[in-house]
């Protein structure tokens, strides 16, 4: 019965203590989960910086290229288009199409030949405004005769094919020109993915990483930045879905010559793996894109893309931050607007509740594994404890049945490992030695005993003192 006890309350013991020790950690895991989703319910403050910084350094690209030699051309093809057209239809009526290369040689020719006047008026023109632009050292890597010579050359033959012709070689090479000195020298922190040129008109002329592109009659309808951009006469900032599918951060910024607008300059990043891994690196959450309820872009693991998708929040009007709250997950979703918006396109900012709750549920269930684990060794130990302890007793007491069923000859033995068994041991003998009339044979007391005869006695006159 006293094991059953001791083995019952052994057992409360370690049920308590578990208990106890998984309430605590179950409290540093509701604490935990709660900063995080105080964390991430924040996390759209630092998202948002990002995409600041992102906007500012588009913003020094475009104003940049603004400022740059493509508002001469511009300014150049605006101004002298009505004369490059009369002289395209000069040739045309000389030399009609088809236009092969014959047609286009002998156009060229006529050109040089009998329209060497207006060659040298639009080529010297041109190099006027650049020298405006260019200031001082206008002409510290070419003079300017070679340079007049090269745009009489230039303009022959692009009038040949016609004056489109002209405003593709006169926009798309000087902006591919400077597109690649900015991406290989990237001075502005951020290299543009996507460049396109404007003109007055807003007619799409030069797409820098494109030499077939020119003459886009339908770009400012696909994209309103463009036309807003020459209305309110000021750098812009937009999200758009360009020709190829992908999606950018874009800033337009307008291009003024001689006072007057020529033009504009639209400058993108692609939402990218780059963007996405910076995003990260700046909030410490996983980062996705949305457009409506699917994902252009995301470096989501595919639960946690899932888990997004099928708690989405209603759509409104409004454009505000929203939070996701699971088991399993907690998000921000982060609308995206710029000066045009007209997109329902949000950042999904993600963390994981089990990143910083999973180790805590762990060590909950270890607790009441090592709880099961630690009664049962406790039970073996107590068992084997009892054990060692009592067989001794179990001997001696089997010899007090011997003697007692009429064995007076039975002798215990005293070769125990602890001296009280041994004491008892040979007491028995002494006992039932001096009973039987063996007096002689009894055992001297052992020296535990006398230790504790001896201790007690010396301690009776000290009490007495003190008293």
């Amino acid at each position: 019965m006293f094991r059953l006890k001791l083995t019952i309350t052994f057992g409360l013991a370690i049920v308590l203590l578990a208990f106890l020790a998984s309430q605590l950690v179950a409290n540093a895991e509701e604490a935990a989960e709660r900063d995080l989703v105080a964390r991430v319910e924040r996390s759209h403050v630092a998202w948002e910086r990002s995409k600041q910084l992102r906007d500012l350094e588009l913003k020094d690209v475009a104003a940049a290229l603004a400022r740059s030699e493509l508002a001469a051309y511009l300014g150049f093809l605006q101004d002298r288009r009505k004369d490059m057209l009369a002289v395209e239809a000069d040739a045309y009526r000389i030399f009609p199409p088809p236009n092969d290369a014959a047609i286009l040689e002998q156009r060229e020719r006529h050109i040089r030949e009998d329209q060497g006047k207006f060659l040298a008026d639009v080529a010297g023109d041109l190099a006027d405004r650049l020298e405006r632009l260019r200031g001082p050292n206008a002409w510290a890597e070419k003079t300017r005769a070679a340079t007049v010579a090269e745009f009489e050359k230039t303009i022959a033959i692009c009038e040949s094919a016609g004056v489109n012709n002209c405003v593709f070689r006169l926009s798309y090479f000087p902006l591919a020109a400077l597109v690649r000195k900015i991406r290989a020298d990237n001075p502005y922190g951020v290299v543009p993915d996507l460049v396109v040129l404007a003109d007055w008109r807003d007619i799409g002329v030069a797409d820098a990483d494109r030499d077939d592109w020119s003459d886009d009659d339908k770009f400012a309808g696909d994209f309103p930045i463009v036309r807003e951009v020459k209305r309110e006469g000021s750098i812009l900032r937009d999200i758009i879905k360009y020709r190829d599918g992908k999606t950018y951060f874009v800033t337009a910024a307008p291009i003024f010559e001689k006072g007057e607008y020529r033009g504009s300059v639209l400058v993108g990043v692609m939402i990218d793996a780059d963007v996405t891994r910076d995003d990260a690196s700046l909030t410490g959450l996983s980062v996705g894109y949305l457009d409506g309820r699917d994902f252009f872009r995301s470096d989501l693991a595919d639960d946690e893309a899932s888990e997004v998708r099928h708690n989405l929040p209603p759509q409104t009007d409004e454009k505000r931050v929203q939070t996701i709250d699971t088991p399993t997950i907690v998000a921000q979703l982060v609308p995206v607007t710029g000066n045009l918006t007209q997109n329902d396109v949000r950042a999904v900012l993600v963390a994981r509740k089990d990143d910083v709750t999973g180790s805590l549920a762990n060590a909950r269930r270890w607790i009441w594994i090592g709880a099961a684990v630690l009664f049962v060794l406790g039970i073996v130990a107590m068992a084997l404890s009892s054990w060692i302890f009592m067989k001794p007793y179990v001997q001696i007491d089997a010899g007090i049945y011997e003697v007692s069923g009429g064995n007076r000859t039975y002798v215990w033995k005293d070769d125990y490992r602890e001296e009280v068994w041994a004491s008892l041991a040979n007491s028995l003998n002494g006992m039932v030695a001096s009973l039987t009339g063996r007096g002689d044979e009894m055992q001297p007391a052992d020296a535990w005993a006398e230790n504790l005869m001896e201790e007690t006695s010396d301690s009776e006159p000290a009490q007495r003192d003190a008293g």
